[in-house]
C-alpha cells in the first residue's frame, strides 16, 4: 500500500484498517512526494500512521514500513 501526494486521506485510513483486519501484518510505502514528510521525519510518519489505524509498528526501513494488527497474537 502507497500514501502519495494526496497524503493520509480518510480512504486510505479506511483501506489501511480493513487490510490489517484481513491480513494481520501490511507493508506500507510513503513516496517522498507525500506531504506528511514536510512536517515529519519518515519514522514519525510510520508512528502517526500507525496512531491513526491502531495498529502496533513492526519497523522502518527506509520509507517502507511494517503494521501489524493489534489483535494479531501469533509467533
Amino acid at each position: 500500500m502507497n500514501i502519495g501526494k494526496r497524503g493520509l486521506t480518510e480512504g486510505v485510513l479506511e483501506e489501511l484498517r480493513r487490510r490489517l483486519k484481513g491480513e494481520k501484518l501490511i507493508k506500507v510505502r510513503v513516496l517522498k512526494n507525500c506531504p506528511l514528510l514536510s512536517s515529519l521525519d519518515r519514522r514519525g510518519v510510520a508512528a502517526y500512521v500507525a496512531e491513526k489505524v491502531g495498529a502496533e509498528l513492526v519497523g522502518v526501513r527506509g520509507y517502507t514500513f511494517v503494521l501489524r494488527s493489534k489483535e494479531f497474537k501469533g509467533g
